[in-house]
């Protein structure tokens, strides 16, 4: 039987192969690209979660770090011990390392003991809001690393593989003179000549066919990661004493002998702590709650064509005053709330309590909640104000509450426990003072908000705005006229947490806290009048009796007076 002769193939046209080796050099780029991407990513991703990552904690420095084979949460507070339970990260764990709380430099160690004690009570407090901000920080610092790794993997493979091609290419130049010279041999069969000719390929299949593997590797190694952190079985709850419960930390173990002698004698008194403290505020709020019906039963407050507007600042994370706040709120039936800056003491993810229970107790429906970053505060609280129902008032825009126009800005400095304040970037509280009174000559707000009265000083001085309210100074200025030509008045608010400057708000009033209703014309949209409340330590509530606002008057000039 005759052999079947082999099929002929058809040679292709000189453009359509051309065409073809060029898309092959595209495909095998983008497969490098895609290989070597993934792998950085995976890299990136890897090296961020398994190294530790600098955290603030209120007062305390620490450092985060994810824990794939361990799904528990722990903190770890170096010779005092440390405590875990179950973590509540689906991906495995997290590990808190806590530093020491850095010493003001007016103060010694032993002098700053007992505030450093409060400072470690505060930390324990809360473990949920720390762990959630570790996790965030853990997370954000793989997101960027991964985004990062791919990035420079990429264009690293990229790179290399523009270098063999190029080095290939040479190789077929230097060739190609004899292998034109081969091919028109008149003596050499097709065949032979297919052979010399097929070492011409720009596009190196060896090299594809390793990024397949990386690719295929990498794939591979990121489901088992992802099986291996999501196949965890928590530990149950294991309490090392009963005296935690009932308290923020039940359901942790601890281990280290100090830590379980400081837990025993004071988980009673954290307990202690918290039920006297509640009862303080609770007595505060109704207080304030039977002076407001002594006051005004008899002569109700008019609200026909008026606003009123409850400003507080500078609390400091004193969620004990939050109620208080609340009632005020709710008493005077205020369309919002100015809260000008200093909400929380250092201004990291772990405080978020102070913005949430300050947002729970004001939240009502129509009520308008405005937030004019401090000085203690931060990007990160503008973030979680904005999260829990806050308005965070920006240089340039105007926000309406109740028909009233306001704009306020973030303070341009920045301060921890601990930390002198200094500038957050390059602007200076002078750069922010001139934004602030130019973007007012063009929008002309009802009201201007800053945190540092010297923010909001040169537009009042210049008649752009009526009406400003600052902070800072945890002294209270009722309403002074700047400009009596214009009737720009500047108000700065006292401190409504009680607080004194650069201590923790833990516990009872330090000093009096100062909240005032400013009552405004919806006509007009000036400032009329207002009503002082105060809280001593004692608890005692005073309401001041309406306090009008009247510009001075000022009489005509008579041309050619000087």
């Amino acid at each position: 039987m005759a052999s079947e002769a082999p099929p002929i193939e058809t040679p292709r046209p000189p453009q359509s192969e051309e065409t073809y080796d060029f898309r092959r050099l595209i495909g095998a780029a983008i497969l490098t690209l895609a290989c070597s991407g993934l792998a950085g990513g995976i890299a990136g991703g890897v090296e961020a979660g398994v190294t530790p990552t600098g955290i603030e904690l209120g007062p305390h420095q620490a450092t985060a770090q994810f824990t794939p084979s361990d799904s528990r949460f722990r903190i770890d507070l170096g010779p005092l011990g440390s405590a875990d339970r179950p973590s509540n990260w689906e991906m495995g764990g997290v590990k808190i390392v806590v530093k020491e709380i850095p010493v003001p430099a007016n103060q010694t160690a032993l002098g700053n003991a007992g505030a450093t004690a409060s400072q470690y009570e505060q930390l324990l407090a809360d473990p949920n809001h720390i762990e959630k901000a570790a996790i965030h920080t853990v997370a954000t610092r793989i997101e960027h690393n991964s985004i990062e790794g791919a990035a420079l993997f990429g264009a690293a493979g990229l790179g290399l593989y523009g270098l063999t091609v190029r080095q290939r290419h040479r190789k077929q130049q230097t060739h190609a003179s004899a292998l034109q010279t081969i091919s028109e041999l008149e003596n050499l069969t097709e065949e032979q000549r297919n052979t010399l000719l097929g070492g011409i390929n720009t596009t190196p299949r060896s090299w594809s066919r390793l990024c397949g593997g990386v690719m295929v590797a990498s794939m591979l190694l990121l489901t088992a990661c992802g099986d291996s952190s999501t196949q965890h079985t928590k530990a149950p709850d294991q309490t090392a004493d009963h005296i935690l419960d009932g308290t923020p930390l039940q359901g942790f173990r601890l281990h280290g002998a100090l830590l379980e002698l400081l837990v025993d004698e004071g988980g009673g008194r954290l307990k202690d702590f918290i039920r006297t403290n509640n009862t303080y505020y609770d007595q505060v709020a109704a207080n304030f709650n039977h002076t407001f019906t002594e006051k005004f039963q008899e002569t109700p407050l008019a609200h026909d064509n008026l606003v009123y507007v409850l400003s507080i600042s500078d609390n400091h994370c004193n969620i004990g005053m939050d109620r208080v706040h609340g009632a005020i709120a709710k008493a005077f039936r205020v369309a919002g709330v100015i809260d000008s800056g200093d909400m929380t003491m250092s201004g990291t993810r772990a405080e978020e309590e102070c913005v949430s229970s300050e947002a729970d107790a004001l939240t009502a429906p129509g009520r308008k909640l405005l937030l004019a970053a401090g000085n203690h505060d931060s990007p990160t609280i503008e973030d979680l104000a904005t999260k829990h129902g806050f308005s965070v008032l920006s240089l340039g825009t105007t926000t309406d509450l109740a028909g009233l126009k306001v704009m306020g800005t973030s303070d341009p400095n920045q301060s921890q426990v601990g930390v002198k304040i200094h500038p957050r970037g390059i602007e200076t509280v002078t750069d922010v003072a001139g934004a602030l009174a130019r973007a007012a000559r063009i929008q002309h707000p009802d009201i201007l908000v800053a945190h540092e009265p010297e923010m909001i000083q040169p537009a009042l001085d210049e008649g752009d705005a009526p009406f400003g309210i600052a902070g800072h100074t945890h002294t209270f200025v009722p309403p002074q006229e700047t400009n009596q030509y214009t009737g720009s008045f500047m108000m700065i608010e006292g401190t409504s947490g009680g607080a004194k400057k650069d201590t923790l708000t833990i516990g009872p009033l330090q000093q009096t806290a100062v909240e005032t209703v400013v009552v405004f014309d919806k006509t007009t949209k000036q400032a009329v009048g207002y009503y002082l409340i105060q809280t001593q330590p004692d608890q005692t509530v005073t309401i001041s009796d309406f306090r009008p606002i009247d510009p001075t008057p000022v009489s005509p000039r008579t041309p050619g007076a000087d």
